[in-house]
């Protein structure tokens, strides 16, 4: 997909259609995960990526797990603070989502779903989004 902002660049777009649920999201990768796993260790635990939201004040989730074993996960919260533009959101899986499984560095991570505007129903909204190095 052509990013709203500049025709040279390349991005991922998701919509959230009217009357989603509000857990609705887009896994990324392959039914068998990602080629290779995220590196997580002891001192890197963050994720950062690009998005582009149509509005400020949502959260995003980003969700990490094995694609093996769907009982191994880690989620994380943002709310994104740019609207109809571009905004890199750090994700630090240190401070995983009460409830939710906590960050095992002995575990493999190689699947990742995003879920937008997160615990309210989908409105047809529009964000794109791609993996920001850091």
């Amino acid at each position: 997909m052509v990013d709203p902002t500049s025709a040279s660049n390349h991005v991922m777009r998701i919509i959230k259609t009217a009357g989603a649920q509000t857990w609705a999201g887009t896994t990324i990768g392959t039914a068998t995960g990602f080629a290779t796993a995220l590196p997580f260790t002891a001192t890197d635990t963050k994720m950062n990526l690009r998005l582009w939201s149509p509005a400020a004040g949502k959260v995003v989730r980003l969700k990490v797990e094995d694609a093996s074993d769907g009982t191994r996960t880690c989620e994380t919260d943002v709310t994104t603070t740019v609207a109809g533009g571009w905004d890199t959101l750090t994700f630090d899986f240190a401070f995983h989502v009460t409830g939710t499984p906590a960050l095992n560095l002995a575990w493999t991570y190689d699947k990742a779903s995003i879920f937008y505007d997160f615990g309210t129903v989908g409105a047809q909204d529009t964000v794109y989004f791609n993996r920001h190095e850091h």
